[in-house]
């Protein structure tokens, strides 16, 4: 078989969600860069990121003959896909996918798998890290958010010259026509988060904290831009606490920026995280900054002089911190100017020049 060419990225879906915006820009980014670029996912929705004319699209759910199929047929169909298309290299994302992939990929084919979470908080069944041990060595390399996600789990079973460690970058929010964003900012002082309303996300833990908080500043709200399964609980939980009035959910917020330059500080108080995403983007704007110390990556963006860090989960702790912070204006200034100075370091240009030098490694490689 001849050498194959060009780049696919695969990823199961392209719906809104972190892995998937990066998956939708690094390609539009690549194929700029004038690589041939190819898309896989199971099928096109109406709510995916949109992605730039001259990527080529290949949808899974094309090859298939029934709508659940078991892994094996899954495995098969992909690896008529990769026959067929022949790249010469596939990035994958997200842990299902990557393991598909690399089962399914020709002898000869660079794969390079990526996890965009922290797998040790996500508690994989010890089958599937039985998987996820036999077969990543077999990639030509694995891409994680962290150093600490390299440290304390790739580098069991994955070797070190292989496991590159490739941050998010900020992508400006807004800069789609159409975008919906938050239409009234507070005219009262306010906190802001931002995240899907999921249980991992802890803001159970934000809005115990904010209800103490209230009691000493009984003109502040709270503002969480946002959707999921957990919006009907934190309404109750608001009413059980008596702050209802003060906690504001205005939804998915593709433009966040006004409420970002305009509240007194930014609260990330997730159990765990891949990459920090809404962090990176607080920080960006130059919103002081307080987040749990979770796994991974909240410790290693705000360091000891770019934010506070406050143990998972303790809502008391962070109650102490945001009142302190609301308190001292001065503080607020040095934190967010701190922040918005690292935070340029993780522009689109500087991030995805890092991905290109990577991919550009193993297309060199299977051309010599």
């Amino acid at each position: 078989m001849s050498a194959g060419s060009g780049i696919m990225l695969a990823i199961p879906t392209l719906q809104r969600g972190g892995a998937e915006l990066v998956m939708s820009r690094l390609a539009g980014w690549l194929h700029c860069c004038g690589h041939q670029v190819s898309l896989l996912t199971f099928e096109k929705s109406s709510t995916e990121w949109p992605v730039r004319t001259g990527v080529r699209r290949v949808f899974i759910n094309d090859h298939l003959r029934c709508h659940q199929p078991d892994e094996e047929t899954l495995t098969a169909v992909l690896r008529q896909i990769f026959d067929r298309e022949h790249p010469a290299v596939i990035l994958s994302f997200l842990t299902r996918m990557n393991l598909r992939t690399l089962k399914a990929a020709p002898a000869g084919t660079r794969v390079i798998v990526c996890e965009r979470s922290y797998p040790p908080a996500r508690g994989f069944p010890p089958s599937l890290m039985r998987e996820i041990v036999a077969l990543y060595p077999s990639a030509r390399a694995l891409v994680v958010q962290t150093e600490r996600c390299k440290r304390e789990w790739a580098s069991h079973f994955m070797p070190r010259q292989k496991t590159y460690v490739l941050p998010n970058p900020y992508f400006q929010r807004g800069a789609n026509a159409g975008v919906s964003g938050v239409r009234t900012v507070p005219a009262s002082p306010y906190i802001v988060a931002i995240g899907r309303l999921t249980p991992e996300k802890g803001f159970l833990t934000l809005l115990e904290a904010f209800a103490v908080l209230r009691k000493c500043i009984s003109n502040l709200s709270l503002l969480i831009a946002g959707d999921g399964p957990q919006r009907q609980t934190l309404i109750n939980m608001a009413c059980a606490l008596g702050v209802e009035g003060a906690l504001l959910l205005p939804g998915f917020c593709e433009d966040i920026r006004p409420a970002l330059e305009n509240a007194l500080c930014f609260v990330l108080p997730s159990h765990y995280e891949g990459f920090p995403n809404a962090l990176l983007e607080a920080m960006w704007h130059g919103t002081p900054c307080v987040a749990a110390n979770c796994a991974a990556g909240p410790e290693e963006l705000l360091g000891e002089s770019r934010g506070v860090l406050f143990p998972p989960g303790d809502s008391a702790a962070l109650a102490q911190i945001l009142l302190q912070l609301c308190r001292d204006a001065h503080r607020r200034a040095q934190l967010g100017s701190a922040a918005a100075q690292y935070a340029r370091a993780f522009t689109e240009e500087n991030v995805f020049s890092q991905w290109s030098i990577l991919l550009r490694q193993f297309l060199e490689d299977k051309q010599n």
